[in-house]
């Protein structure tokens, strides 16, 4: 009886394994995810014009496109008439 006791655990244990092993997978694709959103928001914080030499108007915000590049070419200009 004690091999058919073992036989069972072992079964169960086998279950066990592979559930935590899949949770495991899912939790470090979790880790990646916030990994990564926090190095998004650690590098917009750190390009806020209050910490730096940058003019308020190039702070990055969330959902917003930031402004067009300006030519720096005097030529390039456009003019209305």
């Amino acid at each position: 009886m004690l091999v058919g006791e073992q036989a069972s655990r072992i079964a169960t244990q086998d279950g066990q394994i592979a559930a935590m092993a899949t949770q495991i997978s899912e939790l470090v694709e979790a880790n990646e995810v916030l990994g990564d959103r926090l190095a998004k928001l650690e590098y917009l914080l750190s390009r806020n014009s209050s910490n730096s030499s940058s003019p308020p108007s190039k702070d990055d915000d969330l959902g917003k496109a930031p402004p067009p590049a300006k030519s720096k070419h005097p030529n390039d200009r456009r003019r209305f008439r």
